[in-house]
């Protein structure tokens, strides 16, 4: 049986999260794409359908893998990558 490590911080305590190592161990076009959602390169970006509304068949995610924001146009809103 494999023994797991848990990790037990004091009450408060933030964890850290290497996010270079994250960024590319699991690269945001691939994540985006493990959710059924196509990709298509325009540019520097990749762009797809945003699944959470419709826009007319407009594409209308942007994604950036080399930044660290994605902006689904139409929203004006941006959301962390």
């Amino acid at each position: 049986m494999a023994s797991t490590a848990v990790s037990v911080m004091p009450p408060g305590a933030r964890s850290r999260i290497d996010t270079e190592l994250l960024r590319r161990e699991h690269p945001i076009a691939d994540v985006v794409a493990s959710y059924g959602i196509e990709l298509h390169r325009v540019g520097s970006a990749l762009v797809g359908r945003c699944p959470f509304h419709h826009d007319r068949g407009q594409p209308n995610l942007h994604v950036y893998p080399y930044v660290i924001w994605n902006q689904r146009l139409g929203r004006g809103k941006q959301q962390p990558s």
